[in-house]
């Protein structure tokens, strides 16, 4: 299970030793996906998005679905526009 401070603490990606705890604030949003194979959804903590993916890491790329409308990068990593990767900090 999630640290349930992690939301409210750090952007981007967490690396733990159980795989990545991926969060995203988006306060207007009703759902979120984190694509990364396939879309999974992600779990409502207040205003933050949040799920952690066992089977993630370095070098694992994602990006975001907000409201099964628009894909976006993690908003922290934009470096490229289309997808992110994973790395440690």
């Amino acid at each position: 299970m999630p640290d349930n401070n992690i939301s409210t603490t750090r952007f981007g990606p967490l690396l733990t030793n159980r795989g990545v705890t991926f969060r995203l604030w988006a306060p207007a949003a009703r759902q979120v996906d984190l694509i990364l194979e396939r879309r999974i959804p992600m779990r409502q903590d207040a205003e933050w998005f949040v799920l952690e993916v066992p089977q993630a890491g370095v070098g694992t790329r994602y990006r975001f679905r907000i409201d099964d409308d628009i894909e976006i990068p993690d908003p922290p990593r934009i470096s490229n526009l289309r997808t992110c990767t994973v790395r440690v900090r």
